[in-house]
């Protein structure tokens, strides 16, 4: 795939409910990464995380198994590439964020390669948000230093 992305890019894929179909979306994520600035450890981060949220999709959200399709709206922006992944049907409530022990491996895996995972439940199914930043854009307070010159 090749991509030309500019400031905030949008794409939105719909992709049946087969893991099959999983490489479109990780090389739109890798493409997107690219743009934004990321290494190739982060892209590949970015990669996993999202093929993590769709394979939930896909066993979870999809009580139609291949009837079924698996939502996703990517974005890049400011350094970051984030990404929606939406089922409709199936796991309906949020994973809880207080007690890892009822997460499985995946939902932790998510959270500790992205730099944010949310879960948002709505009437149809799952909503799985995140976001992954470059290294080099993430905003790190630097000491404000003066020089003054002496005459």
């Amino acid at each position: 795939i090749r991509m030309s992305v500019g400031v905030d890019s949008v794409t939105r894929v719909s992709l049946r409910s087969n893991p099959d179909y999983l490489p479109r979306g990780r090389r739109i994520i890798a493409c997107l990464g690219d743009s934004v600035g990321m290494d190739q450890q982060e892209i590949d981060e970015a990669k996993l995380v999202l093929t993590e949220a769709c394979a939930n999709a896909i066993t979870h959200g999809s009580p139609q198994g291949e009837m079924d399709c698996v939502h996703i709206i990517f974005r890049a922006a400011d350094g970051a590439v984030m990404a929606d992944v939406t089922d409709f049907g199936g796991l309906t409530d949020p994973p809880d964020q207080a007690n890892s022990a009822s997460q499985g491996f995946g939902v932790r895996l998510m959270r500790m390669l992205a730099d944010s995972v949310q879960f948002i439940r709505h009437r149809a199914g799952l909503t799985v948000r995140f976001t992954k930043y470059a290294k080099h854009t993430r905003r790190i307070e630097a000491p404000i230093i003066e020089f003054t010159q002496r005459n």
